[in-house]
C-alpha cells in the first residue's frame, strides 16, 4: 500500500510468473476412518456439550496483527457512495437457527441445492426447504458423524464448510477437530442428493507436521472447492501453537462421490518460512459455479491477499495465485505452484480498530465488533465461472475503505491458465458517504456473469444487518452501481463478545443460474444471541427472457372436504412479460382444481390454485404439477403435494427415554412412535402437572432434543400429542426421567447430600481471614456480583506485582466407606483474570492444607472435576504454575475431588497473583460448599435382610 514506490524494482521481479523459492513435494494423506452412516433423518440430534468438553475453542490461532495501524491512503478503487441503478431483487429470507452452541463466532455458511438449503455454524446446522421449512435439527455438528467413532463424532469442533457439488447432485458436510493431539478434517459427501439421507463419510488426518518432532498438524480455518477431478481444502497448518504454513489437499472427486474407503489424497504444504506474504493468513481454493466445467486438463486455482503495510513483509499489494495440478495415477507428477503475483491499486488492510477486536461500532453499545481485514487472506468464495469466452474468478476481503470505516475490495480475475490478470476491481465503501461500515462480505457471479455481493453492515447508528448489491455484466468496471437491498436489518447489537462471524458465503441457485443465495448473521435483541438468516436475490435481466414459477408453501394438508390453496407467483426472467397460461395435473380423484387468475396478463403476477371437492378422496399424500406455458418461451412447471386426512390421529406411544429413566443425558433424545400425524407437539416438565415447562416443540419429526441443556440430577417429565388437518389426540401417558448426576452431585433417589461445611458469604464470614505474600491484598466482601445472595468475596486483578491469599476455616472432612462417598468441595467462581491466549499473565489458584494451615499444596489439575486451569503462569511470582484466568468468563460452578484427604482436618486457600502491568477486574468467589453423598444401608433399610 505505502511502498511501491520505493520497491518498484523488487516488485518487477517478484511479479514475473515465477515458483516460489522452494519446490513444493507432493505427499499423500490418508483416510484412517471410512463408513456409510445412517440416513441423517434417522440420527437424533447431538446435543451441544459445555464449552470445556467440546474438545477445542473456537479459536483464531495466531497474533492479531492490526496494532501499528498506519495512517490512511485514499483508496483508489473507492466507490465511495451506494449505486443508483436497479439492483438485484430480493426473493426470499428466512431464519435458519440461533446460537444454541453458546459460541462466538458463528462463522456462518451454507449452499443451495435444487430443493434444499443447509446452514452450518459454529457448532450446529441445520437443513431446510426452499421456503425456509425446517426438515432437519437444528443439531450439533458432529450429528453428521454419529456412530462414526474417533474425534469426528466426539468432538465438535467447528469451522464447518456446506457446498452443492452440482455436478454429482451430491452435498459437502464438513468440520475439523481441535483436541489433539492428531488431528482430521472430517468429511461427509452424501450418497444421495437428499441432504437428509445416508452420507459417506472420511475422517483425514493432518499428520507429519514440520518442527516439534514432526508432531501432527492442526488444520485451521479449512476452506473447500468444488473442482471437475477433485474436492479441494485449503488449510492453515499450526504445530503446537504455532502458524506454520498452508496446507492444500486434492481428494479425488470420483473416490469421494462412490464411497471409496481409501480414496486418493494429494497434500503439499507451504511453509511461512522467511516469506509469510507468500502464504499470509491463508489461501482461497476456487469454488465451481454453473454447469460448465473447466477445459479438460485444467488446474485448480488457490488464491492469497497481501498488503505491503500489514507487517508480512510483502513488497506490494497485490494477490497471489497458485496452481495445483493432481494427478493421482503418479502422485509423483502433481505439482502446486504459485505461478503469478498479481498486482491490485493500493489497499489498506490495516484497520483503526478501538483495541483488540473492537473494531465496528454498533448502536446503543461501546462494544465494537471484529472486522478480521486485517488477516491477509480473501474471503469464502473463491465463485469460478466458465463463461467458454473466458473463465473468471471472483472474492473479495474486509479493508479499511476511507478513513475509520470498513468497506469490500473485491477482484475479478481472468486468463486463468496464461497469464492470470486483474481484469476489475474495486473498493465498495459507500460508508464514506452515509457513515456505514460494510463488511465480511461474499461475491459470486449468475451465468450470465452478473456479480451479487452480500455483507454485513453496522454503524453506530444502526444494528448490525444483512445486505446485499451488485453489478450487471455491461456496467462500467470495477463499480457496485445498483441500488442496495437488504435481507434483514438487525434490531439488536452484540454486547458480548467482540468476535464477529470469520466468514460467510453466498452461492448460485442451480436450478435457474440466476438466483445468488446468502447466510450471514445478525441479532434481534441487544445483548442477546446472534441469529442466523438466510437470503436470496437476483438480477431480472438474468437469463434467457422466460418465467418463473414459486409457490409460497408448496405442500398443503388438509382434512377430506376441506379446500386447498396454493399461493403461486410467476416471475419474469430476462425482461420477459408476456401472458402465462397454468394448467394443473394430477388433481386426484374427483377432486377439482381452478385458478383466481388464469391466464396471468403480465408479469409478475400472483394467483391461487384451489383444489376443491375432495370429499370421495381416500387419505394419502397425492403428487400435483402446474404446467406453465407462454409463446415463443420454453414451459415451466412446479410440483405440489396434497396431504389428505381422513381421521385425527392416534394417541403417540413414548418410546426413549423410557419411563422411569435414570442417568439420563442433559440433552437427550425424545423419540416416539406416532402414526397418521401431520405434526407432534412435546412437552418436557420440571412438575408432573406439566406447570413449569422448561422446553417444548412443535415438529413433524417423531424425535427431538431439548435445545438447552436440562439440570442435571433432576427429575423431569415429558409428553407429547399429534395433530394432522382433521384435529389433534390427547396427549400420550406421561413418561418420567432423572438426568445424569454432575460431579459433585448425590445422584437423587439413592443417595442424599450430607453438608459438612457450607458458607454463601451473605452471613458470618468472620471464620474467614486473606493475606498478602506479595503486594497489595484487595480480598474483601463485595455486593458488586454474586451467585446466590447479595455477596461474593472479591479480589481485584491489580496492576502492579502482587500475591494475596483468602483462607477458609479449618474443616474436618468425613471419612469415607460404601455407605459415604463422593466427598466434593463445590464452589462458583467468575474469572476476569489477564490471559496470554492458553496461557495466563495474572490468575487465581486452590491450595490446601493439612497442618493447620501452616503449609499449603496447589490442588492438581486431575482433582478439578470440572473447570479445569486455564494453563501455566507465562511468568511472574509463579511462572509455569497451573492457574485459572479469564478475559472475562461466565459465573463456573467448580467442582474438586477431596476423597484423597477424607478424614483429615483442611484448610482452603484461594490465591491470585498479578505481574507488574496490566489490571482486569478480578476474581469473585461465592457459595462454597463441602459435600458428601450418604447412601442408605440396603441390607437392613426394610428390615429385612436382601436375599442376594
Amino acid at each position: 500500500m505505502k511502498s511501491k514506490t520505493i520497491t518498484y524494482l523488487l516488485a518487477i521481479i517478484i511479479s514475473a510468473p515465477t515458483i516460489a523459492a522452494d519446490v513444493l513435494e507432493p505427499q499423500t494423506r490418508s483416510a484412517v476412518n471410512f463408513d456409510l452412516s445412517l440416513p441423517l433423518h434417522m440420527m437424533a440430534p447431538k446435543p451441544i456439550v459445555i464449552e470445556r468438553l467440546r474438545g477445542g475453542s473456537i479459536i483464531d490461532p495466531g497474533v492479531i496483527s492490526n496494532d501499528s495501524d498506519a495512517p490512511f491512503f485514499d483508496d483508489p478503487a473507492l466507490q465511495s457512495a451506494l449505486g443508483q441503478l436497479p439492483g438485484p431483487v430480493k426473493q426470499s429470507d428466512f431464519f435458519a437457527l440461533d446460537n444454541i452452541s453458546g459460541v462466538s463466532p458463528p462463522d456462518p455458511t451454507g449452499d443451495v441445492g435444487p430443493n434444499h438449503y443447509v446452514a452450518m455454524t459454529n457448532l450446529s446446522f441445520a437443513v431446510l426447504n426452499k421456503s425456509g421449512t425446517l426438515l432437519y435439527g437444528p443439531a450439533a455438528n458432529n450429528t453428521v458423524w454419529s456412530g462414526f467413532g474417533g474425534a469426528c463424532e466426539n468432538e465438535n469442533s467447528g469451522d464447518p464448510i456446506v457446498l452443492y457439488d452440482q455436478i454429482s447432485d451430491r452435498w459437502l458436510l464438513s468440520q475439523f477437530t481441535s483436541a489433539g493431539p492428531q488431528y482430521y478434517n472430517c468429511v461427509a459427501i452424501s450418497q444421495t442428493s437428499d441432504p437428509t439421507g445416508a452420507y459417506y463419510r472420511w475422517a483425514i488426518l493432518n499428520n507429519n507436521g514440520p518442527g516439534n518432532g514432526n508432531q501432527d498438524l492442526f488444520p485451521d480455518y479449512p476452506k473447500y472447492g468444488i473442482w471437475s477431478d477433485a474436492f479441494y481444502i485449503s488449510t492453515r497448518d499450526f504445530s503446537g501453537g504455532s502458524y506454520e504454513g498452508v496446507g492444500a489437499y486434492a481428494l479425488n472427486r470420483a473416490d469421494l462421490v462412490s464411497g471409496n474407503p481409501s480414496p486418493g489424497i494429494i497434500y503439499f504444504y507451504v511453509p511461512r518460512g522467511t516469506s509469510p506474504w507468500q502464504v499470509g493468513d491463508g489461501l482461497l481454493p476456487a469454488d465451481l459455479d454453473g454447469m460448465t466445467l473447466p477445459p479438460n486438463g485444467s488446474p485448480q486455482y488457490f488464491v492469497g491477499t497481501m498488503d505491503d503495510g500489514a507487517g508480512y513483509s510483502a513488497a506490494e499489494d497485490a494477490l497471489t495465485f497458485w496452481e495445483f495440478h493432481a494427478d493421482f495415477n503418479n502422485i509423483s507428477n502433481s505439482s502446486f505452484t504459485r505461478t503469478a503475483i498479481i498486482s491490485m491499486t493500493d489497499i489498506d488492510t490495516q484497520f483503526p480498530c478501538v483495541s483488540g477486536r473492537n473494531c465496528i461500532p454498533q448502536l446503543g453499545t461501546t462494544n465494537g465488533i471484529d472486522i478480521q481485514s486485517y488477516r491477509q487472506r480473501p474471503l469464502h468464495r473463491l465463485a469460478y465461472r466458465n463463461f467458454g469466452s473466458h473463465e473468471s474468478l471472483v472474492t473479495n476481503q474486509s479493508v479499511e475503505a476511507s478513513a475509520g470505516m470498513a468497506g469490500i475490495r473485491w477482484w475479478e480475475i481472468r486468463d486463468l491458465d496464461t497469464t492470470p490478470t486483474l481484469f476489475q476491481e474495486g473498493t465498495f465503501g459507500p460508508g464514506a458517504t452515509d457513515g456505514i461500515h460494510r463488511w465480511m462480505g461474499s461475491i459470486a457471479q449468475d451465468g450470465d456473469g452478473n456479480m451479487g455481493l452480500a455483507y454485513s453492515a453496522s454503524s453506530a447508528n444502526m444494528n448490525p444487518a444483512i445486505r446485499f448489491t451488485g453489478r450487471l455484466v455491461s456496467d462500467s468496471l470495477g463499480v457496485m452501481d445498483r441500488t442496495e437491498g437488504s435481507i434483514i436489518e438487525g434490531t439488536g447489537s452484540q454486547t458480548g463478545s467482540q468476535r464477529w462471524g470469520d466468514y460467510t458465503s453466498t452461492n448460485i441457485d442451480p436450478l435457474d443460474d440466476c438466483t445468488f443465495w446468502h447466510v450471514n448473521e445478525y441479532l434481534n435483541a441487544n445483548g442477546g444471541d446472534w441469529q442466523i438468516r438466510v437470503g436470496s436475490f437476483k438480477f431480472d435481466e438474468c437469463g434467457d427472457p422466460g418465467f418463473y414459477l414459486n409457490a409460497t408453501t408448496s405442500s398443503q394438508a388438509i382434512c377430506v372436504s376441506e379446500t386447498a390453496n396454493y399461493a403461486l407467483t410467476v416471475g419474469p426472467v430476462g425482461g420477459f412479460n408476456d401472458s402465462v397460461t397454468l394448467s394443473a395435473n394430477g388433481t386426484p380423484g374427483a377432486a377439482t382444481s381452478s385458478f383466481t387468475v388464469n391466464p396471468i396478463p403480465s408479469l409478475p403476477g400472483n394467483t391461487t390454485l384451489t383444489i376443491g371437492n375432495t370429499a370421495g378422496l381416500s387419505t394419502g399424500n397425492y403428487a400435483i404439477s402446474v404446467l406453465g406455458t407462454a409463446a415463443g418461451v420454453s414451459n415451466q412447471s412446479i410440483d405440489l403435494s396434497l396431504n389428505v386426512f381422513a381421521m385425527p390421529p392416534e394417541v403417540v406411544t413414548l418410546d426413549s427415554p423410557t419411563n422411569n429413566a435414570v442417568a439420563v443425558d442433559l440433552q437427550p433424545s425424545l423419540n416416539w412412535t406416532g402414526t397418521n400425524a401431520l405434526n407432534y407437539t412435546v412437552e418436557v416438565a420440571s412438575d408432573s402437572n406439566f406447570n413449569n415447562i422448561v422446553f417444548s416443540d412443535v415438529l413433524s419429526s417423531n424425535t427431538v432434543a431439548p435445545t438447552n441443556s436440562l439440570a442435571s440430577n433432576t427429575t423431569y417429565y415429558w409428553r407429547v400429542k399429534s395433530a394432522n388437518s382433521c384435529g389433534e389426540s390427547t396427549y400420550s401417558s406421561v413418561y418420567v426421567f432423572t438426568t445424569m448426576p454432575a460431579p459433585g452431585d448425590c445422584p437423587l433417589i439413592v443417595s442424599t447430600a450430607k453438608t459438612a461445611y457450607a458458607n454463601d458469604f451473605d452471613g458470618d464470614v468472620s471464620d474467614w481471614g486473606s493475606s498478602s505474600l506479595n503486594g497489595s491484598n484487595s480480598w474483601d466482601i463485595s455486593n458488586n456480583q454474586s451467585v446466590s445472595g447479595a455477596n461474593s468475596f472479591y479480589a481485584a486483578d491489580i496492576g502492579t506485582t502482587s500475591d494475596t491469599v483468602l483462607i477458609s476455616p479449618q474443616i474436618t472432612l468425613p471419612l469415607l466407606d460404601e455407605l459415604q462417598n463422593n466427598l466434593t468441595l463445590q464452589f462458583w467462581n467468575k474469572q476476569t483474570m489477564e490471559s496470554n491466549g492458553a496461557e495466563c499473565w495474572d490468575g487465581g489458584m486452590i491450595e490446601i492444607s493439612t497442618d493447620s494451615g501452616n503449609n499449603f499444596t496447589q490442588i492438581s489439575n486431575d482433582k478439578l472435576l470440572t473447570d479445569p486451569y486455564d494453563g501455566p503462569y507465562t511468568s511472574g511470582l509463579l511462572s509455569g504454575a497451573d492457574a485459572w484466568c479469564g478475559d472475562p468468563q461466565a459465573w463456573l460452578n467448580s467442582v474438586i475431588d477431596l476423597t484423597d484427604w477424607a478424614g483429615m482436618n483442611v484448610v482452603f486457600r484461594f490465591r491470585i497473583t498479578t505481574d507488574g502491568s496490566v489490571a482486569r477486574e478480578g476474581w469473585y468467589l461465592d457459595d462454597f460448599k463441602v459435600q458428601s453423598c450418604e447412601y442408605p444401608d440396603l441390607i437392613f433399610e426394610d428390615g429385612f435382610e436382601a436375599q442376594l
